[in-house]
């Protein structure tokens, strides 16, 4: 069901988180034709996010002083429209993040309750096939001190990175159970 695998480094193993609610993380080896998964961690938590839908993923995971990682996710959302001529749907692409430890299990410590890249500031060309769809779509962070950067697809029409910091991100958070 979720497709957008998120790559990071534990312990000098490669592991995947393949879903952010329920965190579904697997750690993985090599093969003579590839990586297999030989180990899943599974934890779910109570998600404070304002929208009660999928949390999917999104950009890789950066790695905290605190040794625990900031992870990202994305959620969407259907809102009727309605033009002139007929009523139409709109589909919003919204963005969130979370803290989830830096070792086995990979618990979910913190989550964003609001986000952090609103899909009503895509400013390209929001349409595509007669419908309008705002997104703002990270794929790929990297953290240099407290700085953070996020490169994200425009209504994959142009392609910008979003300049953040360590705390900024943070502050969208709360603890979770």
């Amino acid at each position: 069901r979720q497709k957008n695998w998120m790559p990071f480094i534990y312990d000098g193993s490669l592991h995947v988180i393949a879903s952010v609610h329920p965190h579904v993380v697997y750690r993985l080896h090599k093969t003579k034709t590839g990586y297999e998964p030989d180990l899943r961690y599974e934890i779910d938590f109570d998600s404070p996010w304002f929208y009660k839908q999928f949390l999917r993923g999104n950009t890789n995971p950066v790695l905290l002083d605190d040794g625990n990682f900031l992870g990202t996710f994305h959620t969407a959302t259907r809102h009727a429209a309605v033009s002139p001529s007929r009523e139409t749907s709109q589909m919003f692409y919204d963005n969130g993040c979370y803290v989830f430890e830096g070792q086995p299990p990979f618990r979910v410590l913190r989550c964003g309750n609001r986000t952090y890249m609103p899909a009503e500031d895509a400013v390209e060309p929001p349409f595509r096939g007669g419908g309008k769809v705002c997104v703002n779509f990270p794929v790929g962070a990297v953290r240099e001190g407290e700085d953070l950067l996020i490169s994200y697809g425009d209504n994959d029409s142009c392609v910008k990175i979003m300049h953040t910091t360590i705390p900024a991100m943070l502050e969208t958070t709360v603890k979770v159970d």
